[in-house]
Order: structure tokens, then sequence, then C-alpha cells
């Protein structure tokens, strides 16, 4: 990839070759803080008892134990913990549930069938 020991072609000239912007070069991840680590630890604990806790709910599940978090900072630490669910798949499934419903005219009125 990029070698910055590299003495022909400078760092600029390297990420212009490839496509990629400088900062991705130079960036170096932080360390996740310690406070993140006890929120995520009392998450997964939850999580593993009500999988079906939305972000909101355990935003007021944290509150209700004491600890003032935003659901801003849950949603973010749920996502890094690969728990947080998607509305928008959500939506999905129930429009293709809704998708699902046929109604027949010969059957009368106010009549759904469900297709299987």
């Amino acid at each position: 990839m990029i070698e910055r020991e590299c003495c022909q072609l400078s760092i600029r000239a390297q990420c212009r070759l490839l496509g990629v912007n400088r900062s991705t070069v130079y960036y170096e991840p932080r360390a996740v803080r310690q406070s993140d680590l006890a929120v995520m630890r009392l998450l997964d604990e939850q999580y593993t008892l009500t999988p079906q806790y939305g972000i909101e709910r355990m935003t007021a599940w944290l509150k209700r134990k004491g600890i003032v978090v935003g659901h801003n900072r849950v949603r973010r630490l749920m996502r890094l913990m690969g728990q947080a669910k998607s509305r928008v798949l959500l939506s999905f499934l129930q429009l293709r549930a809704f998708a699902s419903i046929v109604r027949i005219p010969d059957a009368g009125r106010g009549v759904l069938w469900l297709r299987s």
C-alpha cells in the first residue's frame, strides 16, 4: 500500500495514485473509553435478557439505573456491539407483510386472504 520510507514518491503522490485521502494514512483510532466499556457491559447484559428492547428503551433503562446517557450514545454503542436494529429493516418487513395480503373480489366485501 503506502510506504512511508519510500524515497522516490512522497506520501502525497502515493495517495494521489491510489485515490486515497492523506488523512486516512495519518489516522490513528482512539482507544475505547472506560466509561463506554462500563455502559457497553450493562447494555450487553440487558440485551441478553431483553433482546426486543430498542435504543429508546435501553436509554430509559439506563436512566432508571442512575446512568445519565443520551440516546445517541446508546445508539453508537449498540451499533458498535452489533445490537442495534434498523428501523428501515423493520419497516421493510412490515411492508412485505402488507404486500402479502391479497384481496379477492369475488369473496365479498371486506374479506382478506393471506398468501402463504
